[in-house]
């Protein structure tokens, strides 16, 4: 069987009343390769199967990022809690680590409920009470009938209590609390009076995810624009078990219209919120350790007083119930934290999964650059060059050729002067007897 996406239906086709919608895929030791998609019957939970599955799990799988990392910085296995928040529905999900009818383990098996205009509170506790039990008894059969038949009973069981639910907050909050997330995260006890963490968190939102911002301009940048990861401690207490607080208080900093997609590794100290529609890079997250992906709250980011003060009075405004978003100013800086960097993949990770366009583009001139030293070994090759002599090697003596042949012609001239001074002598002593009598008869005019 194909790994692939299935098609939504009307909505309609599994039964399913308004609300709720309950649906499965992955592995399963009732089938032989990948699960026949069971109730995937809107576009939220098909959606949810291509980022999760298929790119994020399949892509990692393929390209074997966690298969690389040591025993301390990889999750042993799959046993996640999902939140997707995708506008006007919001989902649950749970993985658990699985196999198929020929016990291939490299895939996780995922239930999911979709609820649609319920408490996210409401939602949450139920469908985590019927996301446990359907692992429960899915991994104690290996039938693929008993599997359907098990999400049948829980789609029915979730409707009937639909039906009673309180109705949606629009905001998505504790309609009771006066405060609101903002201020609810800052005064947790965790954090021990200090706003360090929580003012790194924000920064973080606004360099990376300046793009999703509420006003910010839509159907250009922001859905073109990559998913931003923040990893941040879970705050789970009696009154918000599976750490709403995040999911909230993200969603009070960003447009309405951008998913946002919360990870939690059950038994682990951290929670994963992705804005946007992630992809293997992004959800590499998903069984890597802070070893490999570092929390936010704990990276030492520079930051700027002035936003600093920004971050204070959105609390205050939180506190008040009044709007706690955190005011853009001045576009931030591209900040360089002092030592780690607030999210990269560990280094072990393949290329596949590590890379983004600053490093597609230094990849791209690092090739070309080998490309050429490869170019000049072969012409070097082909047309080799007269050896050089060695860096020590005195200076070539200077050729006599040009000394020679001007002392040469000095010597000539010298010569050819001095043979002319002696012949004109020679003549000058052969010519005097001549004059001598020639001037004898006239002696006395010639003395």
């Amino acid at each position: 069987m194909g790994m692939t996406a299935g098609k939504a239906t009307s909505g309609r086709g599994d039964g399913d009343g308004p609300g709720i919608h309950v649906g499965a895929f992955g592995k399963h030791p009732g089938w032989d390769d990948h699960i026949d998609d069971i109730g995937l019957a809107t576009d939220e939970l098909v959606a949810l199967k291509r980022i999760v599955y298929l790119q994020g799990v399949g892509g990692n799988v393929d390209a074997g990022a966690w298969d690389a990392l040591d025993a301390d910085r990889r999750l042993e296995g799959f046993r996640h809690l999902l939140l997707y928040d995708a506008g006007d529905a919001f989902l649950v999900a749970r993985l658990w680590s699985s196999t198929d009818g020929k016990g291939r383990a490299r895939y996780p098996m995922v239930a999911a409920v979709q609820c649609n205009g319920l408490p996210k509170a409401w939602a949450l506790a139920r469908c985590a009470e019927a996301l446990a039990d359907i692992e429960t008894r899915c991994t104690a059969t290996a039938s693929a009938a008993e599997v359907i038949a098990v999400l049948d009973q829980w789609r029915g069981r979730l409707r009937r209590l639909a039906a009673d639910a309180p109705a949606a907050d629009p905001a998505g909050d504790d309609p009771a609390a006066a405060a609101g997330p903002l201020a609810r995260v800052a005064g947790h006890p965790r954090w021990g009076g200090d706003r360090r963490p929580i003012v790194r968190v924000l920064y973080q939102v606004q360099r990376e995810m300046a793009a999703f911002r509420v006003g910010a301009r839509r159907g250009g940048s922001a859905d073109d624009a990559p998913a931003a990861l923040l990893r941040v401690p879970s705050l789970e207490d009696r009154e918000d078990p599976y750490a709403l607080a995040w999911l909230r208080l993200l969603r009070r900093q960003v447009d309405p219209s951008a998913p946002i997609l919360q990870i939690m590794p059950l038994g682990r100290p951290w929670v994963d919120l992705l804005v946007g529609e992630p992809d293997a890079r992004h959800l590499f997250c998903l069984r890597a350790t802070p070893a490999s992906v570092p929390l936010t709250t704990e990276v030492p980011y520079t930051i700027p007083p002035e936003f600093a003060r920004r971050v204070d009075d959105a609390i205050a405004a939180s506190a008040a119930g009044a709007d706690e978003r955190v005011t853009a100013g001045a576009a931030a800086e591209p900040a360089t934290p002092r030592g780690r960097p607030a999210r990269r993949p560990d280094a072990g990770a393949p290329a596949a999964v590590l890379s983004d366009a600053p490093s597609r583009r230094w990849l791209w001139i690092g090739l070309a650059a080998i490309a050429a030293v490869l170019l000049l070994l072969i012409l070097r090759a082909l047309f080799p060059q007269p050896d050089a002599a060695p860096a020590d090697a005195p200076p070539p003596p200077i050729p006599a050729t040009a000394p020679a042949d001007l002392g040469s012609a000095s010597r000539s001239l010298q010569t050819d002067w001095t043979t002319e001074q002696r012949r004109q002598a020679a003549d000058h002593r052969r010519s005097l007897p001549s004059r001598r009598r020639q001037c004898a008869p006239h002696q006395s005019q010639c003395s």
